[in-house]
């Protein structure tokens, strides 16, 4: 499967791709973007972007924000 990172993307197309989700965890909106995570693949912050919670099953994964724990997606 081929990944792609949001900064990856920047650097190819010049464009900003910016993807919002849920954090079940802290009850926030997490933005994903080139200047704030760079190296997060778009494939996965899309899938934290589609998911609902209670409705399918979910596994955590590591934050990219040091004062985060986790961030829940879908599976």
């Amino acid at each position: 499967m081929f990944l792609i990172n949001h900064f990856q993307l920047y650097d190819a197309t010049g464009n900003e791709l910016c993807i919002t989700a849920v954090n079940v965890n802290m009850v926030d909106l997490e933005y994903f973007h080139p200047k704030t995570t760079p190296d997060v693949p778009i494939n996965l912050a899309l899938r934290m972007s589609v998911s609902i919670p209670g409705e399918v099953l979910h596994y955590c994964a590591s934050s990219h924000r040091n004062d985060r724990p986790n961030i829940k997606i879908s599976k």
